[in-house]
């Protein structure tokens, strides 16, 4: 998430200074602290020294010079360049911020916001940082390691140092694979990367009723409404309480004891979070990794469910194609089909539910505009769902 997003939801520049001196007292208790002036760019997402080589944050910003139209790409790549020199850099940098930095640590050391934690890049030694913001929640952080310790195999950026809040990582540099130009090698790499999931997939599966599952999720989801959505107008709390019930309903009363197939999934599945180098590849961001339903991340990524505007029209367009698609998703694993179309409703409540947990620390005020395009689309989605179940249920399993 860009720091232009993340200074709608929440004080960014407060938690951000708040956050480095907790890391810092970890990483070097005992260090003389130097101040250094930083330069933050909301659109490039970086948070650089003022006395830096201009010439090593291309890597770190390579990524917004590409668009699939060439006069686009061109405009964003003049402006990745002067965006980070003078005299463009006073209008185009937001912030000028002074950080209290270890001497170990001050050169060429670069701060990348995200959601949850911090990531820095120390470019003398080739290797990143990652910490927890104050006042966000840790689970993310420390599913985004733990997966990577206990999977070793993957193909993620290998972790080397992990302690309370933080960890320490290998640096890999590369395009996100929706912005590499060769379709031939986006075919190759997508094929792999599919198999590590698959891998993964096989590992962790288990079996579950959907009734028990169905509720245990629903049964979240209002708990977290009450306990930390206080904010949110009644019109979108009817919203979600509704989703919540229709989907309770047609999956827990009327199918509830048929079974499905759990696995540990990435949880946030997107062209974004694979990265490319001209020989090799990374799957990234797994702070939100759990065990969901197995088609979770392949809906995530087919569905190009992380861009909600629009969703319900892909969804429904998705569920009329499936007919005639024999193997979809068949990657996985298994196969979406006519038999089996209760993942569909199943893999909504728990994006609902993943969506919701991601918002819902004290520190991110702006709930509802963070929630409101996904929470626009949920009654359409919500009828799709409840349209295309009609068929797996009997006539005489019908709301009282």
């Amino acid at each position: 998430m860009k720091i232009q997003l993340l200074r709608r939801r929440e004080d960014f520049s407060g938690i951000f200074q708040e956050s480095i001196p907790v890391f810092f007292q970890e990483k070097y208790p005992h260090s003389r602290l130097l101040d250094i002036d930083y330069i933050a760019n909301d659109y490039l997402n970086i948070v650089y020294p003022s006395n830096i080589n201009r010439a090593d944050l291309t890597d770190l910003v390579g990524e917004f010079k590409y668009h699939r139209k060439l006069y686009r790409r061109i405009l964003q790549s003049i402006y990745t360049y002067l965006a980070i020199r003078w005299p463009v850099e006073a209008v185009a940098s937001s912030e000028l911020i002074s950080i209290q930095m270890p001497y170990e640590a001050r050169n060429r050391w670069v701060f990348i916001p995200g959601n949850h934690s911090i990531r820095v890049v120390d470019l003398n030694n080739n290797r990143c940082f990652v910490f927890l913001k104050t006042g966000f929640n840790n689970k993310f952080i420390n599913s985004d390691a733990q997966i990577r310790l206990s999977h070793a195999w993957l193909k993620a950026p290998k972790i080397f140092d992990k302690k309370n809040d933080w960890y320490e990582e290998e640096r890999v540099v590369g395009l996100p694979w929706n912005r590499l130009s060769s379709e031939d090698l986006r075919k190759k790499i997508i094929v792999e990367v599919q198999g590590q999931l698959l891998r993964l997939y096989r590992q962790s599966a288990i079996k579950t009723s959907v009734g028990e599952y169905t509720s245990k999720i629903c049964n979240n989801i209002l708990f977290l409404l009450n306990t930390s959505f206080s904010s949110l107008s009644d019109e979108s709390k009817v919203i979600i309480r509704s989703f919540v019930n229709e989907l309770r309903f047609l999956l827990g009363n009327c199918i509830g004891d048929i079974n499905i197939d759990l696995v540990c999934t990435h949880g946030d599945f997107q062209p974004g979070n694979i990265l490319c180098s001209e020989d090799d590849f990374w799957i990234i961001d797994w702070e939100y990794s759990d065990q969901r339903s197995i088609f979770y991340d392949a809906l995530v990524f087919d569905l190009e469910c992380r861009s909600p505007s629009g969703l319900s029209i892909r969804l429904d367009k998705k569920i009329n194609e499936m007919n005639g698609i024999n193997t979809y998703l068949g990657w996985t694993g298994n196969t979406l089909n006519e038999e089996n179309k209760h993942y569909f409703p199943i893999f909504f409540i728990e994006d609902l539910l993943l969506r919701m947990n991601e918002v819902s620390v004290q520190s991110i005020h702006a709930k509802s505009d963070a929630l409101s395009v996904y929470l626009d689309e949920l009654p359409a989605i919500q009828t799709i769902l409840k349209i295309n179940m009609q068929r797996d249920i009997s006539t005489n399993c019908s709301p009282s």
